[in-house]
């Protein structure tokens, strides 16, 4: 654009932010792409390490139809194998 510093359609480069206040927000607020914070994914990496718990006990108890869900697990599965572990899940669950 003659006569301008800046595009106006493409803009110019962020200085982001100064002072001290402004970037500890830019800290709290960090994303990843943009979609979800780090609490948000840890909160559903435990959901999804229970769900996946639970389909081992419903496979111990012989009420799963079908086969347990492929793929990786969550951080927080730990294996179900027994009527113990369930009685121990359900207490884990309950205190949750």
């Amino acid at each position: 654009m003659r006569g301008k510093s800046v595009c106006r359609t493409h803009g110019g480069l962020s200085t982001g932010a100064r002072t001290p206040e402004g970037k500890q927000c830019q800290q709290d607020a960090r994303t990843k792409h943009g979609r979800c914070s780090k609490g948000s994914r840890s909160i559903g990496s435990k959901l999804s390490g229970q769900l996946s718990q639970l389909e081992d006990a419903m496979a111990v108890l012989g009420v799963l139809e079908g086969g347990k869900k492929p793929g990786r697990k969550s951080v927080y599965y730990q294996p179900v194998n027994d009527l113990e572990e369930i009685v121990r899940l359900l207490f884990e669950l309950e205190s949750d």
